[in-house]
Order: C-alpha cells, then structure tokens, then sequence
C-alpha cells in the first residue's frame, strides 16, 4: 500500500513521463524509481532507497534545493527535460499532505538561471515546419525577448540553423526528414503544435490582435505554423508563468549573406585552431565589447552579414566617425564598461525571476544609457553618424527615480528582512520594522539584565529555529534559576528556559516579521510590474546600446590594427591592397606578417589559379580575402591599406580534408558533395574559396575533376563568380591559355644552395615545384626518411612521362564528374542471370533505362 506521498507523487509523475522530475521534499529536490538511477548515474550522486508503503522500498536520489542550478546545468548540458516540482501550500499550515505541482519545464532552449547562460551569446530555441521542400522557421530566446520568424527553401535551412546555433530544436513527432540535426539536441513535439489554424489563434491570442498584419507573416503559412508551435511549446513548460516576448519579427533571408557551417568553420569565424575554440577565431580578434548585450550583437553581425549597400554604408560611416573622434570614443567606451546586461534584466524582471540588487542595477544602467547618449549628442562630429541608434534611446528618467527611491543603495539578494526597500518609501512598512527592531533590542539587552538579576555571570541568551529565543543555565547554578523561568531543554550540561514574557515578545517578533517580509514582496512585486510595463521602452534602448558597443568596438579595432575603411560598390569586382589575415597576424612570430594584393573580377581576371609550396601561404591568402569581404559586408574596417569590396552574395568554400565516418562518406566523398554544393548554389554575384580540389582521389582522376571544375565555373552562364583556386596540380596552370578570364598566381620562394626560404609573396605567374619533401624535413622526419624521399622523387620524375600540357575538351557540354555509363556498367557486372526473378529483372532494366536518358540529357 503506497503512501499518500507516494500517490501523489505518482499521480505528477504519469503527467511527465519524459522529464526527469524533481520532488521537492522540504529542503531536498528527490528522484524516484528510474528517474532516481538516472540522476544518480548522470550527476554521480548516492542512489539509495525509501520507505513509501507498508514493506516497500523505492530507488532514491536527491540534492539540497539550493544547489539546484549547479545540478540543473549538468543535466541539461547533457540534453535532460526536467520538471521542477514544488510545494505550493506552507508545510507548517496544511492539513495532510502538503500541495505540489510542477511549475515549469527545463530544457535546453527554456532555461533561464544566469549561471548556466553563456552571457555573450543567446540561447535560442527554434521550430521547423516542413512541407514540400519549404520549411517555416522560427526562433525565440526567452532570456532576451527575440521571437523571429521566416519561410526558407530547403538550401537555406541549414545556414539559417548554423546561424542561430540553437540549443534546443523543435521538430513534428512522427514524421521523417531529409535535414540533419545531429549537432543539435531535438526534441519532438505533437502533430497538432503545428495545425496552421491552432497556430493562428494561438499567436492571436497572445498577442490579442485580431489580424497577423502588424506582424508581416500573414501570407506565409509555414512560418505561422513554426511560430505557433514554438508559442505553444513554451507556455506549456513555463506553466504558469509569463513569458516576456512582446513582439514577433518576420524576416527575409534575402536580405543577409547566408553564411554556412562550411564556410564559418573553414574561415573560423566562430571557433578556430585544431581545437576549435574561439581564441584563435575572427570573433576573438574583433571582441572586446563592453557590454554583454554588446557581444551578442557583434555575434549576430557576424553571422548575418548585409547584401544591402546603404545598410552597410551607414555602419561604415559610423565607425568612421568614432576612430576619428578619439575623445568621445573613449568616453562611450568607459560609459559601456559600466552598463549591465540590460536585455535579460529586464526579461528577468518580466518573469518575476529578479532580486532587488538586479533591479537597482537596472536603474543604474539606464542612467548610465541616457549619459551615453547625452555624450554623443555633444559631439558635433559623430552625434549625426550615430542618430539612426541614439534616437532609439529612450527617456527612463522616472522609471530610474521610482526605482532609486523604492530600493535600497545596497540591497540584500533576498526580500526577508525589509531591508532590500529603502527607508521612507513605506511608512507601514517603516514602521513594522521599527517595531520589530523594538522587540529585537528587547532580547539583545536581556542577557545582561537577566545576569545582574540572578547573579549568575555563566547565563547566556540564544537562539536557535527548532526553540527559538531561550535562557541557557549551567548545571552548577541551576540552584539559583528563578521561579518564573520555564525549562524547555535539558543538556548534558545545562539546562534551557524561557519565560512567558520572552515567549510574547518571541510571538511579536515573528508576526512581524511575516508582516515584513509579506509586504516588501509585495512592494517589489509592484515595483517590478510597473518596471514590465515599459520593457518594449526599455529593449529599444537596450538594442541601441549594443549596437553602439559594437561599432565602438570595431572602431577600436580597427585603431589597434590599423584597418582601413574598405570601398563598396555592387560591380562584381574585389580589390584589396596589402590584405592581411586578421587572426594569423596576431598570432604570428613577431607580427611579420606579409601582407598582399588582390585583384577579381567577373570582367577579367576572374579565375585565379594560384599554385606555390606546402606552407607557403596559399591558404591563409585565400582565406583572408573572404575574411575581408565578410568584414566588409558587416560594416567593418578591414585589415588592408585599401580595399574596393564588391558585395558578394555568399562565400562558398571548400578547404581542407574532412570524412564523415557517421554518414559512411570518405573524404573524396565530403568533397566531391560540398562541392557540388557550390557548383549549384553559387551565382555570379558569389566569391568561391576552393583548396585543393580532387586530393582526396588518384592523381588523373583528382586532376581531370579539378579541371572540369575551373572550367564550369568559368563559363557556366549562370556562375562566372569570382573565384580562387589553390592546387596543387600545376598542370592546371595552362587554363590561363584558353580559359579568357583565368589568370596564374604563385607563392614566392627563394632557392639558395639547397636552402629554401617561403616568401609568402603572391605574385603572378606559375609554379611547377610543391616543395612537399622539403617541409617533412622541416617537420622532423627522421633524415634517413627524407633522403630516400629525394632518391625516389627523382626516380620518378625520370620515368614518368606525364603530359605538362592539358587539352580542353572540344564538346560544347560538360563532361559529368561521375559518368552515367560507368556507373550502369558496374550495376550491370553487380547482377547474377542466374538468381534474378523476372520481376527484378524489369525492375533492375528500368532503373539502368532511367540512368541512361539522364546522361543522354
């Protein structure tokens, strides 16, 4: 027979079977049955067991519920649901079993405790609709306040994923997908989160409008569904709570330069190095914002760069007008070091999740907003630059008052004792704790006054919670206790008393303080609702103040490196002087770095075949040239003495070596598929980064795929984009021959008496040497190794008689990378005449039928 506990715990539990939940037992969180031995498993805790029925023991697990965050984060680090369980009525006061209900659920896109956040990046839960190969995206981070929504083609899905970098994705149970998650944690949700009419009334009715007008997705179907869905998603894990989203955003992937996992890992963006940690990435080189708000925005910059050209003008502008004025720059900059993370304060204060020192921080903050502004203001010379962000600063001056003169200048974190509410702002409340402070005084004289009275000098006044106040006697004075006092504990040593006139000022004491702390709750509650109902005011100051953290932080970059102010033009065109590696620069020995030109172009040099040394250079030269154009597209200074930047509308790249072991695919398969990526998703207004194409397979196969590559690129209609080819097969060279736009270029080396020096010079022309025996023996290979390296290189270069010189094909079409004949002759080997049932016969002829017209067409 279970106890009522038990019941009821197992009653809460059938309502989330796929949450870890936590049943919150006076101070301890505890787990039962299998939620028990997984916690114990995952957090490494003791897994004991309980009494909850006659002759029945249940698997036990639990922690303290102040350590609850520092559980919480492992748990969700590691992809966890958990429903938090608590009490709900006063233990002291209820009448059998004590209330519990679950009153919210955590999971990775949901969570909201401060300690577990990364305070420099958002924490974003998103929702994907499929249907037809379009996919209704949408986004929200409680913690900020962001809600978007979009509609995407199955080719933008992924870079909008990879963008965002969620921590939680919400998916339609029971359905199967082409797309794939598996960097990210997905949770499934019912078939009806995504019905289009649920949908609609649910986004209605949170907002209460009556049309989704106002909020520009009402001819986009899919987005709605994924908007209501995520709406739908987060009020039911958040219960009863408010969720501190005011507004949804609708936008256009076509208004930003879609920027894909590959191209971010491969221009390391974001993470860099072999580890893939942000120290050695562009992010790292370009952030020192002030302001958290701040460094969330330079992240979104970084990953949404501009297509629209005044958009970037205008950011340009700006942070040209902030390395010009040195003074103020440094002033805005000591301002931001002083602002605190308004966006989730306010968000905090939103959800009643605040404590009274946040609250005051937030008021600081503003002040701190509004002086910032004023000092732009003052400055003739940037105050114009800067007006499409400080007129967003909004005027907070009673909001700051009324806060200033409700909390306390040093607030506790907790509302207990009154203490939190400054003096003079609650007269009852002033004078609750005057009383209690009466009464408080009463027993802080006793013990000298109850001493002289009984003349025992050992007597002591304490106080513990189990007994409260009390009057402690040593057994060798126990002679001398007087009458009135009433014993309450014996020890070995002592004995304790109160008297009644203790017990009625004990009495006082504790109404009062239930007074007290009642109402500085509700003093605090009110303050922070009036607070809530002006966050859209505050947000849209909130949003300016990162956004001029971010430009005066690339301001200050560019001082610190000496970037320039590139040119924007939409021609198709890339001109850089002296580029430099933003990265590699800081990390190089000395800072040596060599910098070096650039010149692309759609008209005439198109094409760049650049062929040089292992180690030399090439790749670092083709990766800064699609760094600097990325800079550029954000409204950065780049790292250059010049730089005409002629938008591009994506950067594709292929760069190094890579297999995918969990799909099955070798590493000439990664690269034939992203690729082929390329190949079909690039336009001419695009840049293509492509290193080393066809390594990954035999010598005349990789060369003749390279090949076939440079020339679709170069005289497809639909590309001709601005391209850079490093090879090293330095056959490829002869393209410049009858390929019009391709033109050659090499890495600068110096060959004296068997030495060889790495210019990391880009100069034009052609090499025929890769230098790869020289840079083993660089690495350390054992000489013995690098010596036979030599005799058998030249062995080879007497025998082979391979042809320097390559032919263009004289056909009009393009030979296709994986023949069609190849692959039906293989199919056709595969089939034994002697097993195959005739069924399987006219299918197996139909599918090498199908084959066939493909190639044909």
């Amino acid at each position: 027979m279970h106890t009522p506990a038990r019941l009821q715990y197992l009653k809460i539990k059938k309502e989330h079977e796929n949450e870890i939940l936590l049943f919150r037992m006076g101070d301890f969180y505890e787990t039962f049955d299998k939620d028990a031995e997984l916690l114990s498993s995952e957090l490494d805790i003791a897994l004991t067991a309980r009494g909850m029925g006659k002759g029945e023991k249940i698997p036990l697990a639990g922690f303290p519920y102040h350590s609850l965050e520092t559980y919480l984060s492992k748990l969700i680090s590691k992809g966890h649901h958990i429903a938090i369980c608590e009490q709900t009525s006063d233990p002291t006061s209820s009448k059998g079993i004590v209330s519990r209900e679950v009153v919210r659920i955590v999971t990775p896109g949901t969570i909201i405790e401060e300690s577990i956040l990364d305070n420099k990046s958002n924490n974003y839960l998103v929702s994907i609709f499929e249907e037809n190969d379009l996919f209704g995206l949408s986004y929200m981070d409680i913690t900020t306040g962001e809600f978007s929504t979009t509609q995407l083609n199955f080719s933008n899905i992924h870079p909008e994923i990879s963008r965002l970098n969620p921590s939680e994705i919400l998916i339609e149970e029971n359905t199967d997908t082409d797309l794939d998650f598996s960097a990210h944690k997905t949770t499934k949700i019912p078939k009806d989160y995504y019905s289009l009419s649920n949908s609609i009334d649910e986004i209605k009715k949170y907002f209460n409008v009556n049309s989704l007008e106002p909020f520009g997705c009402q001819n986009l179907p899919l987005a709605i569904q994924a908007s209501g869905s995520i709406l739908k998603y987060v009020k039911k894990n958040r219960k009863n709570s408010i969720i501190p989203i005011t507004k949804l955003t609708t936008y256009s992937s076509e208004n930003y330069m879609i920027l894909d996992k590959q191209t971010s890992n491969n221009l390391e963006v974001f993470h860099g190095g072999r580890d893939k940690n942000q120290k050695y990435s562009l992010l790292s080189v370009l952030d020192s914002t002030k302001t958290s708000m701040g460094a969330r925005m330079l992240k979104r910059w970084l990953g949404q760069p501009l297509l629209d050209i005044q958009r970037l003008q205008i950011r340009l502008d700006s942070v040209e007008s902030l390395t010009e004025n040195t003074l103020t720059r440094s002033k805005l900059i000591q301002i931001l070091s002083s602002i605190s993370d308004v966006e989730r304060i306010i968000n905090n204060i939103s959800i009643e999740n605040s404590n009274p020192r946040e609250v005051l921080s937030l008021a600081n903050s503003l002040e701190k907003c509004e002086k910032l502004r004023n000092e732009i203001i003052r400055d003739q010379n940037i105050s114009q630059k800067l007006l499409w962000t400080t007129k967003n600063i909004q005027n907070h001056s009673e909001m700051i008052s009324e806060i200033k003169s409700a909390i306390s200048e040093n607030p506790p974190l907790t509302l207990i004792d009154g203490t939190a509410i400054k003096k003079g702002f609650s007269k009852e409340l002033d004078k609750l704790i005057q009383t209690s402070q009466q009464a408080k005084s009463y027993f802080s004289s006793l013990e000298k006054r109850e001493r002289e009275k009984t003349n025992i000098k050992s007597l002591k006044v304490g106080y513990n919670k189990v007994f409260g106040y009390y009057i402690e006697i040593r057994n060798a004075n126990l002679e001398k206790t007087p009458e009135n006092y009433i014993r309450r504990q014996t020890l070995v040593g002592a004995e304790r008393f109160i008297t009644d006139e203790m017990k009625t000022y004990e009495s006082q004491i504790l109404n009062i303080q239930d007074q007290i702390t009642d109402l500085t709750n509700q003093i605090f509650k009110e303050l922070c609702a009036k607070i809530s109902s002006v966050s859209e005011k505050i947000l849209s100051t909130s949003n300016a103040i990162s956004k001029i953290d971010t430009l005066s932080t690339l301001a200050q970059v560019a001082i610190e490196n000496r970037y320039i102010k590139p040119t924007l033009t939409n021609k198709t065109i890339l001109e850089i002087k002296d580029g430099r590696h933003p990265v590699v620069e800081q990390i190089s020995i000395d800072k040596m770095f060599i910098p070096n030109d650039l010149i692309l172009s759609t008209t005439k040099d198109q094409l760049i075949i650049l062929t040089g040394p292992n180690m030399s250079g090439k790749s670092t030269y083709i990766r800064q040239v699609g760094i600097i154009t990325l800079l550029a597209q954000i409204g950065s200074f780049v790292p250059a003495t010049s730089a005409t930047i002629g938008l591009v509308d994506r950067i594709f790249t292929r760069v190094g070596l890579q297999d995918d072991l969990s799909l099955g695919q070798s590493t000439f398969m990664v690269e034939m598929l992203e690729t082929a990526s390329i190949i079909n998703h690039a336009t001419n207004k695009s840049l293509i980064i492509l290193d080393e194409i066809g390594r990954g397979t035999s010598t005349y196969d990789g060369l003749a795929i390279a090949q076939s590559i440079a020339e679709f690129i170069h005289d497809n209609p639909k590309l001709g984009s601005r391209t850079l080819f490093a090879t090293h097969y330095h056959e490829l060279t002869q393209l410049s021959k009858f390929l019009k736009r391709a033109c050659n270029y090499t890495v600068d080396v110096s060959e004296s008496e068997g030495e060889i020096i790495f210019l990391h010079n880009i100069i034009q022309g052609a090499s025929d040497k890769s230098y790869g025996v020289h840079v083993a023996q660089l690495a350390g290979i054992p000489k013995q190794v690098i010596s036979r390296s030599y005799q058998i290189l030249d062995e080879l270069e007497k025998k082979t008689n391979f042809k320097k010189d390559i032919k263009r094909s004289k056909t009009e079409k393009q030979l296709p990378l994986m023949p069609s004949d190849t692959i039906i002759k293989s199919k056709l080997n595969s089939i034994d005449i002697n097993k195959i049932t005739p069924i399987d016969a006219i299918n197996r002829l139909a599918e090498l039928k199908k084959l066939s017209d493909k190639d044909n067409n």
